[in-house]
């Protein structure tokens, strides 16, 4: 019989790292997202803080998760850092929970027939930084990817990253390449440019 972690057995850095992606996880309908935010924040934070300043307190912790030892140093590195910010964590919460814009991002496709291929191509999703593109795969590529994207950051990890390995561990479930839905992806990818965007901006890094 397996028992579930509670909070306690989790390892902090995973803790905050859960409360700082949880409003993208591919399952969530858009209207779910603040209540998962919020779960996650509380799990990692404590049932009674307050969550705007905590939610703030955690972005400002993202570049140093691994330095945490255990949930009273991740509680007590919030509750140092919360009092300033409360304002800009407010803001993160209604841009994460709610539903912001997609980015204009463009998708180019080319002619499978054309490029002499059979079957679904591997799904790559390969930025190309410089050029402000995202390589799909072999016969797809996303272009205007802005570039401050990539400072939307937990740990080492940019969040477009961990979004790309969810991507791929989905494409390859069964042990062989699979169709994607590319429509869907570009959405996917459009509307979280659109959030690492504005977080890099509200966050001032």
């Amino acid at each position: 019989m397996t028992t579930l972690a509670t909070s306690a057995d989790i390892a902090p850095a995973q803790l905050a790292r859960e409360a700082l992606t949880a409003f993208a996880a591919p399952d969530l309908l858009p209207e779910e997202r603040p209540a998962a935010i919020e779960r996650a924040v509380r799990a990692a934070a404590g049932a009674s803080v307050d969550l705007a300043a905590a939610y703030g307190a955690l972005h400002g912790l993202a570049a140093v998760l691994d330095g945490l030892r255990d949930a009273a140093d991740l509680q007590a590195a919030i509750a140092h850092r919360a009092d300033g910010a409360r304002e800009t964590g407010a803001l993160l919460l209604d841009l994460h929970g709610g539903a912001a814009p997609p980015w204009p991002v463009l998708r180019i496709d080319m002619d499978a027939a054309g490029a002499g291929m059979r079957g679904a191509p591997r799904l790559l999703l390969r930025p190309q930084k410089p050029f402000g593109t995202i390589r799909v795969d072999a016969l797809t590529t996303l272009c205007n990817v802005p570039p401050a994207i990539w400072g939307h950051a937990v740990g080492e990890d940019a969040v477009m990253e961990l979004e790309f390995a969810a991507w791929r561990a989905r494409a390859t479930a069964d042990g062989q390449d699979a169709a994607i839905d590319k429509e869907a992806l570009t959405r996917r990818i459009a509307w979280l440019c659109r959030v690492s965007i504005e977080t890099v901006r509200l966050l001032g890094t």
